[in-house]
């Protein structure tokens, strides 16, 4: 997994399967509210897996943080998964090309 932040983005390329990956997503996502509080944009590209602690972190996000999260993704089968787990419409998850 690959991670970068611009500005109100986090950019992430490749799976987020192990802790690690979920502890640099969620220093990355910390470090953007700080700067931008209230709107935050992820990109997942290449994307099939998101481990369920990063799905419960960004619930939390939404829900009791009430950050105005926005995620696109690439791939089908992550968003199939988002959609079997109804979180698009919770975490405004969009399919891109």
């Amino acid at each position: 997994m690959i991670i970068n932040r611009e500005e109100r983005t986090v950019i992430v390329k490749g799976s987020v399967v192990t802790l690690e990956d979920y502890e640099l997503f969620k220093d990355m996502v910390s470090d953007s509210l700080k700067e931008n509080k209230n709107e935050l944009n992820i990109i997942f590209e290449d994307a099939t897996l998101v481990n369920s602690a990063m799905i419960g972190f960004l619930i939390k996000t939404v829900k009791v943080d009430k950050v105005n999260l926005s995620i696109a993704v690439d791939n089908y089968k992550l968003y199939e998964l988002l959609q079997m787990l109804s979180l698009v419409e919770t975490l405004k998850v969009t399919k891109v090309k």
